[in-house]
């Protein structure tokens, strides 16, 4: 790409806020399209995850790295830190409760349960599948806890929850928080469908929370902090538990 396209390329705030989750799901849709389950295939064919994963975790953290300069960092402080760390911790709560239930409960649960979550939730991404499975976990851990935060944040609640507030005008233009009742009805909803079915009723409350948190202190980082705070414990309870199916 020549040197003035490439710069026109990093100067577009739009590209900023959204390429990384686009690129995001583009690894995402590739762990689909190599996968096989075949018996007799090699790993990276059979759990293409383990090397796509921290491919996806590279490029996307790259790409948050090259855009840097478009984020709002202002309302970067102690207090709305702590807003978005305790509220992480309290989101993350509601998350894992229905998980939590069901294996209390034995798996002995009613069916209308399923739907609020209560299921069994063992079957996913497993570091053991390979030998190297410690740096499958460290790289897991800093997708989820690091680039997920990041990337998610800046295109729900940088680029989307702004764009929809006045779409005649620039998103930049609007400033970071601002609060409409139907953007917070768009926003949360496209939250809870990028989820499994079996973490939608969470994701509403998941989805509240967090958008309460981007008007209530007006900061991105402390949105940031908030899914990263949350998704650290969810990595390190997955691994505890091998609730696998979580990820």
């Amino acid at each position: 790409m020549p040197g003035s396209k490439l710069q026109r390329f990093r100067d577009n705030p739009v590209y900023a806020y959204v390429g990384p989750m686009v690129a995001f799901q583009v690894f995402i849709s590739l762990v689909w399209l190599v996968k096989k389950t075949v018996p007799g295939l090699p790993w990276y064919r059979t759990a293409p995850e383990h090397w796509v994963y921290p491919l996806q975790t590279l490029v996307c953290g790259g790409l948050i790295a090259f855009w840097w300069k478009h984020y709002d960092w202002s309302r970067t402080n102690a207090k709305n830190l702590l807003i978005g760390a305790v509220c992480g911790i309290i989101g993350i709560a509601i998350w894992i409760l229905p998980t939590e239930m069901y294996y209390r409960l034995g798996g002995d649960v009613a069916d209308w349960m399923s739907w609020i979550g209560v299921r069994e939730r063992d079957h996913g991404f497993d570091p053991n599948d390979v030998s190297w499975s410690l740096w499958t976990i460290i790289l897991r851990v800093i997708r989820m806890a690091i680039v997920v935060a990041f990337v998610e944040e800046l295109v729900w609640r940088g680029f989307l929850m702004r764009y929809l507030v006045d779409m005649d005008k620039p998103f930049t233009a609007t400033p970071f928080g601002t609060h409409r009742w139907r953007v917070f009805g768009i926003v949360t909803a496209l939250v809870v469908v990028i989820h499994q079915p079996a973490d939608y009723a969470v994701a509403v409350i998941w989805g509240t929370l967090v958008y309460w948190v981007a008007v209530k202190t007006r900061s991105l980082a402390a949105c940031v902090m908030m899914h990263g705070i949350a998704n650290l414990i969810l990595g390190l309870y997955i691994l505890k538990t091998g609730h696998y199916g979580l990820w």
